[in-house]
């Protein structure tokens, strides 16, 4: 079993749960949950809780939300060797959620990661061979991701983020292992919107042939679909009351990932990262901490997944 290095961002997250139909330009009532967070941070404490050697690099502030950040992340069995910090204030997430816990609106300020320099990244890059893992969040700018990949000599992972931010991985498709989009994502590497099972379908379809070994792309109630160079297929699941759908990608990413790591095969992997976004997704909190192999197989006995093989390559 290899390493797994994860590089981008940790913050503080602010989210707020309304009570009721959200009312814009208005008071909302509801709750408000202060956790940490950032998609790489969450990734890599989802390694840690499936027992993976973990290295987190990231930058935070030397202000007391980055020091109680680095707190967190050491407690949580993250290696933080390379959790550079720097005279700044930290990055922060704040989102709005309504009454069905789905994201509304967010804004991020995650400025501070225009101090994690390639020479910094390089240094934590050596730790890794080609039995190791790297999983990128598209936090970075294209810049340093296309410096990472250059540098790497490792199975390359990474999670597009949004359709801002996705672009940046535009040029290094040919170059990954795995990459984890949703529909708005993917639209952004196939040039056509992803609406339907056909245009899903053909999006992962593309992405294949633009040279990525391992597509996994997350559909929210609808499943999702892997392809790899032997066939496409989809998994579907029994619809879960949700109650913090934050964190679910983040948990998939990571669980797909700590089983492959493990040498699982793509189908097990994937529907064992399933299970594991179903579990996040009936937590309030964005990375369920008591999250581990033995939770969730016992979350599958409970849940149907229904595999289907959508097409096969020669």
């Amino acid at each position: 079993m290899g390493k797994i290095l994860v590089i981008g961002g940790a913050n503080i997250d602010i989210l707020g749960i309304s009570s009721h139909h959200l009312i814009s330009k208005d008071s909302n009532p509801g709750k408000i949950h202060v956790t940490f967070g950032g998609v790489g941070r969450n990734i890599a404490e989802n390694c840690c809780n499936l027992k993976q050697n973990t290295i987190f690099v990231s930058v935070i502030g030397n202000d007391a939300n980055g020091q109680m950040l680095k707190k967190d992340c050491e407690n949580k069995g993250m290696d933080i060797r390379y959790l550079k910090e720097v005279d700044e204030m930290s990055s922060t997430y704040m989102a709005i959620m309504d009454e069905n816990h789905d994201l509304s609106v967010a804004i991020s300020d995650m400025n501070i990661l225009k101090h994690l320099d390639i020479s910094w990244i390089l240094r934590a890059l050596q730790e890794l061979d080609s039995n190791d893992y790297l999983i990128l969040d598209t936090n970075l700018s294209k810049e340093i991701i296309g410096k990472i990949i250059q540098h790497s000599n490792c199975k390359i992972v990474l999670d597009p983020i949004s359709t801002s931010k996705a672009i940046k991985a535009t040029d290094y498709l040919s170059q990954l292992n795995i990459i984890k989009p949703n529909e708005l994502e993917a639209s952004c590497y196939c040039g056509f919107d992803v609406i339907d099972d056909a245009s899903a379908l053909e999006a992962v379809n593309i992405m294949l042939k633009k040279g990525v070994s391992e597509v996994l792309l997350t559909r929210g109630e609808k499943g999702v679909l892997i392809g790899n160079s032997e066939k496409i297929f989809a998994i579907k699941h029994d619809k879960i009351e949700a109650v913090n759908t934050t964190g679910a990608g983040d948990c998939f990413l990571a669980t797909y990932v700590s089983y492959r790591n493990m040498g699982l095969p793509v189908e097990e992997s994937a529907e064992n990262a399933v299970i594991a976004s179903m579990i996040t997704i009936s937590s309030e909190d964005t990375v369920v901490s008591d999250l581990s192999f033995e939770k969730i197989q016992e979350m599958r006995k409970k849940q149907r997944l229904e595999r289907k093989i959508l097409c096969t390559f020669e």
